[in-house]
């Protein structure tokens, strides 16, 4: 529908682009990422790794077809995080298999996940630093911290904010098959950058889309989205397109109808 993604265009611009968050945005997107990180993201690869230690030396099926995924899984997000922060501990993910998966293993998994906290524990206290200076800043600027309230509640809509942050949202973290999919913040959560390829498969709140690994605002791809399918509705229309369709089903069905 065309109006989702007119929605979709107008809530995002309002929420990142106003006068009072266009100067945080991006200093709260790296918190709220570390943020999740640390809360829901570390503690379910915890959960995940303790899972597969559980099922480790049983002999069931199913038990064997767990583990397989969880490692599946972990190999996934270990390195992805690998990838973001080059500096983590080298692990051997070939030890993340059904074979080679053993007590050493565990403990290289545990002591990566540890590094992996310390380090979004290190960003988010900096992000939120350097967030309490800015804010100093703006209050020096605008002499005084009643008259940057008054900024700040003219322009930031709380409202909104839940909106975009699925704030309501119980679930934060969703399992899919050998991934993690983040559900936390959607606001602050950029889609993955496949490099290649015009994708409509970015979450609902992404602060930004790719199109073949160029990053554009979600108001302009949203808006070559409504242009595009403006463009189809109105070809369809001239050229009575459904009509067309509409009457070459049904001279098939008669045709079927008569050999049968």
């Amino acid at each position: 529908m065309a109006s989702r993604w007119a929605y979709e265009a107008l809530a995002v611009t309002q929420f990142k682009n106003n006068r009072y968050e266009q100067d945080f945005f991006d200093i709260e997107q790296i918190g709220s990422q570390s943020n999740y990180k640390q809360t829901f993201y570390i503690p379910e690869l915890e959960k995940i790794l303790n899972e597969s230690v559980s099922v480790l030396k049983s002999e069931d099926n199913n038990s064997r077809k767990l583990l397989a995924q969880n490692l599946a899984l972990l190999k996934n997000e270990f390195n992805s995080e690998l990838a973001l922060f080059p500096d983590l501990p080298k692990m051997d993910m070939e030890g993340l298999s059904t074979e080679k998966f053993n007590n050493d293993v565990v403990l290289e998994a545990k002591n990566f996940l540890k590094a992996l906290e310390d380090k979004n524990i290190t960003i988010f206290n900096l992000v939120r630093k350097k967030k309490n200076n800015l804010i100093t800043s703006l209050e020096k600027e605008m002499t005084g911290k009643e008259n940057y309230l008054v900024f700040y509640d003219n322009y930031y809509n709380d409202f909104l904010s839940d909106i975009v942050k699925k704030a309501a949202e119980k679930n934060k973290i969703i399992r899919d098959k050998d991934r993690l999919l983040q559900n936390y913040e959607p606001i602050f959560h950029y889609p993955v950058n496949n490099g290649h390829s015009f994708s409509l498969r970015a979450h609902f709140f992404s602060p930004a889309k790719y199109i073949f690994g160029i990053q554009v605002e979600t108001l302009y791809f949203n808006l070559i989205i409504i242009w595009l399918m403006s463009v189809v509705f109105y070809i369809t229309l001239y050229y009575d397109i459904l009509k067309k369709i509409i009457e070459l089903s049904g001279r098939k069905g008669r045709i079927k109808k008569n050999t049968l």
